[in-house]
């Protein structure tokens, strides 16, 4: 293949997932996040589930006892041919199964798209694939006495630390650097924290600062709202309060990613979950509600989170 044709191929390829992209968010707007979350943890766990059967099957070469008893019973009516696939029918043919089945509700009404996009985009995703691959490669070099049960095989995913890699961006060559269980809660808490700023940036435009507000922050983040009087900033200034504040978290909260280097991984996957993408797009909604019609009381941090989980557009 010359330059040329593979320069296209990679813009081709783009295109595609640009348009997979956009597909599965205008999906992903028109259902409720906390019914598009539950089927996104199904996906993940059914991801899992043929990984771990592949990875089994393509050592064997045959579909061993262990995986046709889980294949019986996760699988009912899902039955391969001679009890031998060969590489990708096996695992391809078990994905249609698993979608017409098990995600038939999403698939039908035109969501599975949405599902499938946010869930490969999650931590525990990347972790499962990361850890398919390695035992791809050295079960087939060399097969073990024994497999592990997918419920091992999932406990084993969920502490398996991300090699580092060559030509990946900065997020993925430093997520090697901490445990996954340390990962995974930063993540986790790294969306409440923005949740938190898109929420102070979606009053302070209605409302000003309110003193609820003021005395939230004063709490959780000591010392803030005393730098941006001192240095003369606006406290009124929604979007300014608002880009200082995230500063502040990445610097007072998260300081010591910063610090062992791993603080991009947190915000590469925070930033691309379903629940930091309906945040923002709940916030851009109050941000244009209130400024046409504000309500008479401006919502609690927890009930403005609520709202955002089951709001969707139409």
């Amino acid at each position: 293949m010359s330059d040329h044709d593979r320069r296209s191929s990679r813009t081709r390829l783009s295109r595609l997932h640009e348009i997979n992209r956009r597909r599965a968010r205008d999906k992903a707007r028109r259902i409720r996040a906390d019914k598009l979350a539950e089927w996104i943890d199904r996906g993940i766990e059914w991801q899992a589930f043929v990984l771990w059967a592949r990875a089994i099957v393509e050592a064997e070469g045959t579909i061993p006892p262990q995986v046709a008893s889980a294949l019986q019973l996760r699988c009912p009516g899902f039955a391969p041919d001679f009890g031998l696939e060969t590489e990708p029918e096996f695992w391809l043919r078990l994905r249609r199964w698993i979608d017409h089945n098990v995600f038939r509700e999403p698939m039908e009404e035109g969501w599975l798209i949405a599902v499938e996009y946010y869930a490969s985009r999650d931590l525990l995703w990347e972790q499962a694939w990361l850890y398919w691959e390695y035992c791809d490669e050295h079960w087939q070099k060399s097969r073990p006495a024994s497999y592990p049960t997918f419920d091992e095989w999932r406990h084993q995913v969920q502490g398996w630390r991300f090699p580092p890699r060559q030509g990946k961006r900065a997020a993925w060559d430093n997520a090697d650097r901490v445990s996954p269980e340390r990962l995974k809660k930063a993540v986790s808490d790294y969306q409440d924290w923005e949740a938190l700023a898109y929420w102070v940036r979606a009053v302070v435009a209605a409302y000003g600062m309110p003193q609820g507000v003021a005395e939230i922050l004063r709490d959780k983040c000591p010392g803030f709202l005393e730098n941006l009087s001192a240095e003369g900033v606006c406290l009124e200034d929604a979007t300014t309060v608002w880009r200082r504040l995230i500063a502040w978290i990445d610097d007072h909260i998260f300081g010591f990613a910063k610090a062992e280097g791993w603080f991009e991984a947190i915000t590469l996957f925070a930033r691309s979950s379903l629940q930091a993408e309906r945040t923002v797009s709940y916030w851009a909604a109050c941000d244009l509600a209130w400024s046409r019609r504000r309500p008479a009381h401006h919502p609690a941090l927890e009930d403005w989170r609520r709202a955002a989980e089951v709001y969707t557009e139409r």
